[in-house]
Protein backbone atom coordinates (compact mmCIF):
# COMPACT_ATOMS: atom_id res chain seq x y z
CA UNK A 1 0.00 0.00 0.00
CA UNK A 2 1.56 3.08 -0.75
CA UNK A 3 0.39 7.43 -0.59
CA UNK A 4 -2.10 6.93 -3.58
CA UNK A 5 -3.59 3.78 -2.69
CA UNK A 6 -7.30 4.03 -1.46
CA UNK A 7 -8.20 3.63 2.39
CA UNK A 8 -11.19 0.89 2.52
CA UNK A 9 -13.62 2.05 5.08
CA UNK A 10 -15.76 -0.29 7.11
CA UNK A 11 -19.08 0.98 7.53
CA UNK A 12 -19.50 -0.24 10.91
CA UNK A 13 -22.53 1.50 11.32
CA UNK A 14 -24.55 -1.60 9.88
CA UNK A 15 -23.54 -3.92 12.12
CA UNK A 16 -24.95 -2.07 15.52
CA UNK A 17 -27.71 -3.98 17.04
CA UNK A 18 -31.11 -1.94 18.21
CA UNK A 19 -30.38 -3.33 21.31
CA UNK A 20 -27.14 -1.97 21.54
CA UNK A 21 -27.94 1.42 19.81
CA UNK A 22 -30.56 1.45 23.27
CA UNK A 23 -27.72 0.79 25.51
CA UNK A 24 -25.28 3.62 23.97
CA UNK A 25 -28.75 6.21 23.63
CA UNK A 26 -29.04 5.49 27.67
CA UNK A 27 -25.38 5.72 28.21
CA UNK A 28 -26.05 9.71 26.88
CA UNK A 29 -29.04 10.25 28.72
CA UNK A 30 -27.90 9.42 31.91
CA UNK A 31 -23.95 11.59 31.23
CA UNK A 32 -26.20 14.18 30.47
CA UNK A 33 -28.51 14.15 33.34
CA UNK A 34 -25.83 13.06 35.94
CA UNK A 35 -28.91 11.74 38.43
CA UNK A 36 -28.32 9.13 40.92
CA UNK A 37 -31.60 8.03 39.61
CA UNK A 38 -30.44 8.05 35.49
CA UNK A 39 -27.36 6.44 36.42
CA UNK A 40 -29.63 3.58 38.51
CA UNK A 41 -31.76 3.55 35.42
CA UNK A 42 -28.81 3.18 33.31
CA UNK A 43 -27.50 0.01 35.04
CA UNK A 44 -30.81 -1.68 34.28
CA UNK A 45 -30.85 -0.59 30.93
CA UNK A 46 -27.60 -2.07 30.53
CA UNK A 47 -28.75 -5.41 32.25
CA UNK A 48 -31.64 -6.09 29.61
CA UNK A 49 -30.04 -5.03 26.43
CA UNK A 50 -25.87 -6.17 26.91
CA UNK A 51 -24.81 -9.84 27.61
CA UNK A 52 -22.82 -10.52 30.68
CA UNK A 53 -19.62 -10.27 27.69
CA UNK A 54 -20.64 -6.91 26.72
CA UNK A 55 -20.96 -5.50 30.74
CA UNK A 56 -17.66 -6.90 31.22
CA UNK A 57 -15.96 -6.04 28.55
CA UNK A 58 -17.24 -2.43 29.04
CA UNK A 59 -16.66 -2.46 32.53
CA UNK A 60 -12.93 -3.69 31.85
CA UNK A 61 -12.48 -0.84 29.11
CA UNK A 62 -13.60 1.76 31.44
CA UNK A 63 -11.66 0.21 34.52
CA UNK A 64 -8.33 0.61 32.35
CA UNK A 65 -9.33 4.38 31.80
CA UNK A 66 -8.88 5.25 35.56
CA UNK A 67 -5.91 6.04 37.60
CA UNK A 68 -5.54 2.97 40.29
CA UNK A 69 -6.53 4.86 43.22
CA UNK A 70 -10.07 5.96 41.73
CA UNK A 71 -10.42 2.25 40.45
CA UNK A 72 -9.64 1.33 44.05
CA UNK A 73 -12.14 3.55 45.54
CA UNK A 74 -14.75 2.68 42.78
CA UNK A 75 -14.32 -1.02 43.41
CA UNK A 76 -14.41 -0.57 47.05
CA UNK A 77 -17.78 1.41 47.01
CA UNK A 78 -19.45 -1.02 44.89
CA UNK A 79 -18.73 -4.18 47.09
CA UNK A 80 -18.75 -2.65 49.84
CA UNK A 81 -21.34 0.14 49.49
CA UNK A 82 -21.59 4.10 49.78
CA UNK A 83 -19.90 4.33 53.60
CA UNK A 84 -21.11 7.62 55.45
CA UNK A 85 -22.40 10.18 53.72
CA UNK A 86 -20.93 13.59 52.62
CA UNK A 87 -21.76 16.61 53.96
CA UNK A 88 -24.33 18.20 51.81
CA UNK A 89 -22.72 21.49 49.61
CA UNK A 90 -25.41 23.24 46.94
CA UNK A 91 -28.31 20.95 47.31
CA UNK A 92 -28.25 18.57 50.07
CA UNK A 93 -31.41 16.49 48.22
CA UNK A 94 -29.43 15.56 44.96
CA UNK A 95 -26.03 14.63 47.40
CA UNK A 96 -27.93 12.66 49.65
CA UNK A 97 -29.68 10.88 46.20
CA UNK A 98 -26.48 10.44 44.84
CA UNK A 99 -25.12 8.73 48.20
CA UNK A 100 -28.19 6.74 47.88
CA UNK A 101 -27.53 5.27 44.80
CA UNK A 102 -24.42 3.83 45.81
CA UNK A 103 -25.13 2.67 49.35
CA UNK A 104 -26.30 -1.08 50.13
CA UNK A 105 -29.88 -2.06 50.83
CA UNK A 106 -28.57 -1.96 54.75
CA UNK A 107 -26.70 1.33 54.80
CA UNK A 108 -30.66 2.82 52.99
CA UNK A 109 -32.00 1.02 56.19
CA UNK A 110 -29.84 2.42 58.57
CA UNK A 111 -29.71 5.89 58.03
CA UNK A 112 -33.32 6.15 56.91
CA UNK A 113 -34.46 4.68 60.52
CA UNK A 114 -31.83 6.70 62.41
CA UNK A 115 -32.74 10.16 60.26
CA UNK A 116 -36.46 9.21 60.70
CA UNK A 117 -36.06 9.00 64.84
CA UNK A 118 -34.54 12.19 64.33
CA UNK A 119 -37.08 14.18 63.46
CA UNK A 120 -39.15 15.75 65.93
CA UNK A 121 -42.98 14.26 65.76
CA UNK A 122 -44.41 16.84 63.98
CA UNK A 123 -41.73 16.35 60.83
CA UNK A 124 -42.47 12.43 61.28
CA UNK A 125 -45.85 12.79 60.82
CA UNK A 126 -45.68 15.27 57.91
CA UNK A 127 -43.03 12.45 56.41
CA UNK A 128 -45.58 9.48 56.58
CA UNK A 129 -48.31 12.09 54.79
CA UNK A 130 -45.95 12.50 52.28
CA UNK A 131 -44.61 9.08 51.46
CA UNK A 132 -48.24 7.82 52.31
CA UNK A 133 -49.91 9.58 49.58
CA UNK A 134 -47.69 8.59 46.83
CA UNK A 135 -45.01 10.99 47.35
CA UNK A 136 -41.41 10.10 47.83
CA UNK A 137 -40.85 8.82 44.16
CA UNK A 138 -40.43 12.30 42.53
CA UNK A 139 -37.25 12.76 40.85
CA UNK A 140 -34.69 14.81 42.63
CA UNK A 141 -32.67 15.90 40.08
Amino acid sequence: MNALTPIRRVNRGRHIQDRHKGAARMLGYALASDCADTWQDFATVMTKRLTLRERGAVTLMMAETLPDDELRTILYVGQRGAGLPPAPFDNALQDAALWAGAATDDELRAYALTAFRALNMADRQDFIAHVSNGGGDEQVC
